[in-house]
């Protein structure tokens, strides 16, 4: 389901025409339309974080198999301004309110480890709106912009700038390729445990969410004297019952 999904969104990216003094990262016409999406945050030292949102092909797998999903690179800002964020809207919030922050609970309680990767739900439509991060400040020397169309910074020159100094693969092997003005990472897939960004397997912070809600088929249109409008439900895998996590640009806006 999100493998068109993600062509769709990426064959939409606008390039930016025009010259320019500054670097640009445009990634507007992704977020207006993505809605609930995967979101993994890399920690990448020096109180940075790097947020991700992670295409999967099955949303309702336990396991991240190599090859089975795309991570499509939104940005780094302070790790610090990120536990402050709400990723989701507040219904959604209400019912998965781990999966909807930044915020670990009782990983000490199963592991001696920290994660350095964090799995969550994130309606990014809905967090273009969040406070953004202070670009200002720089990571290894180096100057962060602003990115357009998320509250988030990124080093220049991308994409290799995400597999420089404070890779988020760690020390492993990392690309990184455009794609239609997308950044598109991918690390080392016969790294130590084979995860997305080589992290230690089976942490309680970076385990992926799973996600059984489904849209229903869409109603018959329907005309007034302005618009044609057709509505998909989002419900739970009993199709009876309603839901807020399907994935996509569906999702409820707040």
């Amino acid at each position: 389901m999100l493998w068109p999904l993600l062509v769709q969104l990426i064959l939409q990216q606008a390039t930016t025409g025009g010259s320019t003094c500054k670097p640009a990262y445009n990634v507007t016409d992704f977020i207006q339309v993505a809605g609930i999406q995967f979101c993994a945050v890399v920690e990448i030292g020096q109180g940075f974080c790097s947020i991700f949102a992670e295409m999967r092909n099955d949303p309702t797998a336990g396991d991240l198999i190599p090859g089975s999903l795309v991570e499509l690179y939104l940005g780094t800002c302070s790790c610090q301004t990120m536990k402050q964020w709400e990723f989701c809207s507040r219904p959604l919030r209400n019912l998965r309110p781990y999966e909807c922050s930044f915020q670990e609970k009782g990983e000490a309680d199963f592991t001696t480890h920290k994660s350095r990767v964090h799995r969550r739900l994130c309606d990014l439509t809905v967090m273009a709106e969040i406070n953004s991060c202070n670009c200002r400040k720089k990571l290894s020397q180096r100057t962060l912009y602003p990115i357009e169309g998320f509250p988030t910074c990124y080093r220049n020159p991308l994409p290799g700038s995400v597999c420089s100094t404070h890779s988020v693969c760690g020390v492993y092997g990392c690309s990184a390729r455009t794609v239609l003005g997308l950044t598109v990472v991918k690390c080392d897939e016969n790294c130590f445990g084979g995860q997305p960004f080589c992290e230690e397997p089976g942490l309680l912070s970076s385990l992926p969410v799973v996600v059984t809600s489904i849209w229903s088929n869409w109603t018959c249109i329907l005309n007034d004297d302005f618009f044609e409008i057709s509505e998909s439900i989002c419900l739970e895998k009993d199709l009876t019952s309603p839901a807020f996590d399907c994935l996509g640009p569906r999702s409820l806006w707040k």
